[in-house]
């Protein structure tokens, strides 16, 4: 649906009154491992005295995420499926993706966009979604930002997520109607940014990579500094962060051959490194959390700052 057209109250008021069936709400929450709620509870002293703060626990499990005062207000899964699904009706999007990690201290949402076909040599097309996280620990409010897949090798690239924080965020004290204004703001902004990142897209991939493109991305990614001599490299650098650049070098090369010499081949060269190679901790959910808000997407936005044109 095109909403440029209407005003914000009526898009508002048209997200409002939709309609979302419990049971389709249900069906995606246990679909995700998200059909479980948040307990604010008040804390009281060993004698029994109530203090000002309440502890939010994971009803399920019993986790602990953290302590808040009294004006704090919880943000469900069932709100977050159900504010994802009303905003998909207005915007045209498609929720395709949900999870968790840190045990359920965030939570997010994913909302398919469009498909853009034949990027590069071999005729990449991406997926581009939004990104919706909520915090339950308190470190953040409802936050939204762009998440681009290409389909070929399944590397995704995630960006907006660390300035959403400061901006246009839907606060955790606010109605559902001002997290509706707030998230349609914010995934119109970024819709309209998508369309600017597709377009340097496809120039990277009309650009050849030179050598010193390929040695200012292989330092940013791994500190090392390729140019030096391999006794260097020895004095220079841990065993570690030697063996990080061979993979890094061989992830380069990998997509390179799939999608030729270019920005774009060196690009996906790093986000295929990123999404399936760079070590995490073993926990599940490790590696969606560092391409998310972790290290993983600090390094691909460092990768294509360097490489956009």
């Amino acid at each position: 649906m095109n909403i440029q057209n209407q005003t914000a109250d009526q898009i508002i008021n048209e997200a409002l009154s939709a309609k979302i069936s419990i049971g389709k709400i249900e069906s995606v929450l246990q679909s995700f491992g998200l059909d479980w709620k948040v307990l604010k509870e008040q804390l009281t002293r060993p004698g029994g005295e109530k203090t000002p703060f309440y502890g939010l626990t994971r009803q399920d499990t019993g986790k602990v995420f953290a302590t808040c005062k009294e004006e704090y207000s919880v943000f469900q899964n069932h709100e977050l499926a159900e504010l994802c699904y009303l905003i998909a009706g207005v915007t045209g999007s498609e929720l395709v993706n949900a999870g968790l990690f840190n045990g359920g201290a965030d939570v997010y949402f994913q909302l398919k966009l469009d498909s853009v076909k034949g990027i590069g040599k071999n005729n990449d097309t991406i997926e581009t979604m939004v990104t919706g996280i909520n915090a339950h620990d308190t470190t953040r409010s409802l936050s939204w930002g762009n998440s681009d897949t290409v389909i070929s090798c399944a590397n995704t690239f995630n960006r907006a997520l660390g300035q959403i924080k400061h901006q246009n965020k839907a606060r955790h004290t606010g109605s559902m109607r001002d997290k509706i204004e707030s998230s349609i703001m914010r995934i119109e902004e970024l819709r309209r940014l998508e369309e600017e990142v597709i377009g340097n897209y496809m120039r990277m991939a009309e650009v050849p990579a030179k050598r010193e493109n390929l040695i200012e991305v292989v330092k940013a990614v791994t500190t090392v500094d390729m140019t030096l001599s391999a006794d260097e490299l020895r004095r220079n650098y841990t065993t570690y962060n030697l063996d990080r650049m061979s993979e890094l070098l061989d992830a380069i090369g990998h997509e390179i051959n799939q999608k030729g010499e270019t920005l774009w081949g060196l690009f996906n060269g790093v986000t295929y490194y990123t999404q399936h190679i760079m070590p995490v901790s073993k926990s599940l959910d490790a590696r969606v959390e560092s391409k998310l808000i972790g290290k993983a997407s600090l390094l691909d936005s460092k990768a294509y700052e360097l490489l956009s044109v």
